[in-house]
């Protein structure tokens, strides 16, 4: 989960400086990552890069709200055409996503997934890396200035969802 949240940390990074297709990329990324440490968690592996598809296999044991389901699906999208050049016709990565598009993964990435997991109420393991309490972590959180259009700071219903009995 360590390194979800610092994909997450590096992707906030990218948005501030312009770089907007490797924003939603990593977006992407983070995503897999925290759904791959879920599955840890539960002593599973699913190989490849479908968040849905890891996602179902999440399912089979937990429920799954309708917003983490729609934050898999949208971050779906970016893992290719944001990460590859040969994704379009003609073009590179870097003309085809913008702020807007940016700025909507770190919302589907943190606010849906990637923060939920981090952040759980409980504050147990798959929060971060044996033996580190999620406490220590520091916080994924930007400033309210830096998220604009994404709802400012309010916190996602689905936190801790991946957690049986939360």
């Amino acid at each position: 989960m360590e390194q979800a949240w610092e994909d997450l940390r590096a992707a906030r990074d990218l948005l501030s400086t312009g770089h907007f297709a490797w924003c939603c990329f990593l977006c992407q990324q983070a995503a897999e990552k925290a759904l791959k440490a879920v599955l840890e968690h539960l002593r599973r592996r699913e190989p490849g890069h479908n968040l849905l598809r890891l996602l179902a296999a999440i399912s089979n044991a937990l429920g799954i709200p309708e917003e983490v389901r729609r934050a898999c699906t949208v971050l779906n999208r970016y893992y290719i055409p944001a990460g590859y050049p040969s994704a379009f016709p003609s073009g590179a990565p870097v003309h085809m996503f913008d702020e807007q598009d940016a700025r909507g993964a770190l919302r589907y990435a943190d606010d849906g997934l990637v923060e939920p997991l981090i952040y759980s109420r409980r504050r147990s393991r798959p929060c971060s890396s044996p033996g580190t309490p999620c406490s220590s972590m520091p916080s994924t959180r930007a400033s309210p200035s830096s998220t604009e259009g994404s709802g400012g700071n309010s916190r996602p219903a689905s936190r801790g969802w991946w957690r049986k009995g939360s």
